[in-house]
């Protein structure tokens, strides 16, 4: 019977890296903590900005809320994502005997936010380009 993929046990049990290698690994967890900060942050503020569109008082402020709020929800899954990433990347360098299994469990969340960065981008684009579309033919459609 098979094993799953990520139930097998690692080949590379009791593998160590060495300190040069551990200090780009730690540089590396460091930074994307600190970039998963910075995008809950982002996140956050999002999510205020949000709250804030409530108190306009215009039915235009419901609408901004709704959107901003589920706008929000792009930088705060990317941002657990990297602080996910970051801390792996720390039990790398911080533990001993388990360094490929840490490894590839920082790759995941990696993998998983910069997924979530090109489907918003994506997302993103073809708003733009909806938007420059209907720049174009409303006026042409209201004349």
């Amino acid at each position: 019977m098979d094993t799953p993929p990520d139930q097998e046990p690692s080949l590379a049990t009791g593998y160590e890296f060495t300190s040069a290698q551990d200090l780009i690994i730690r540089t590396t967890g460091s930074r994307a903590r600190t970039w998963g900060i910075l995008t809950l942050i982002g996140g956050g503020l999002t999510a205020l900005t949000g709250v804030l569109a409530l108190f306009t008082g215009e039915d235009f402020g419901v609408a901004a809320a709704i959107i901003y709020s589920v706008l929000a929800l792009i930088p705060l899954f990317v941002g657990l994502n990297f602080l996910r990433a970051g801390q792996a990347l720390d039990a790398v360098v911080t533990t001993k005997g388990s360094d490929i299994d840490h490894l590839m469990g920082s790759m995941g969340s990696l993998g998983k936010a910069l997924f979530i960065q090109i489907v918003s981008a994506i997302i993103w684009f073809a708003l733009v380009v909806l938007g420059i579309v209907a720049s174009i033919a409303i006026p042409e459609v209201g004349s």
